[in-house]
């Protein structure tokens, strides 16, 4: 993962970044990798979009992002691994806002900014709120069709890489 991050990161005309970003979200989605390789691949993904030469790196950042939200929305069963990347690309993002005298540029140039572009383009917190709501009435249907299962919430997992208890956190933490 770590040659393969360096070698988009290394890239001067950002050529070779995108098809490595498309390759690291598809190793994201492999259910047979383990939790480590997956973090790894979606690390490396994080920062190749932070370090890499990419050219247009805000707007590629924030296609990334319409990706995510498609995702959450249509629910394909990576909504964790989603809102993390999307979390943490918003955190890519200045806080503040930037000084009077550096000219602006067109596009959101803070964390606020792109999170508005989000919420207006999306409904951020409709879909994220809903698709919490849509994971407890799967979860409930699941223990009521299932009666005798006893499992707890850490042994509980619907998607065979987050548990019960890791899935609400996400989600809230998200929202948070």
């Amino acid at each position: 993962m770590e040659l393969i991050r360096r070698l988009a990161e290394d890239d001067k005309e950002g050529l070779m970044a995108n098809k490595v970003l498309e390759l690291l979200w598809t190793i994201a989605h492999d259910q047979h990798l383990p939790n480590e390789i997956i973090d790894q691949a979606l690390t490396a993904h994080l920062k190749i979009l932070d370090y890499s030469c990419l050219q247009e790196k805000e707007k590629t950042k924030l296609l990334w992002l319409d990706k995510f939200m498609d995702e959450v929305k249509h629910d394909r069963g990576y909504v964790i691994i989603s809102l993390k990347q999307l979390r943490e690309i918003c955190m890519q993002f200045h806080e503040g806002v930037f000084a009077q005298n550096i000219p602006r540029m067109p596009g959101p140039q803070n964390r606020t900014g792109v999170i508005d572009i989000l919420e207006k383009k999306y409904e951020l917190t409709r879909v994220v709120t809903e698709n919490l709501c849509e994971y407890m009435a799967n979860t409930r249907k699941c223990k009521e069709n299932e009666p005798k299962m006893s499992l707890s919430p850490e042994e509980y997992y619907s998607d065979g890489r987050f548990n019960h208890n890791q899935q609400i956190h996400e989600r809230l933490n998200f929202l948070k």
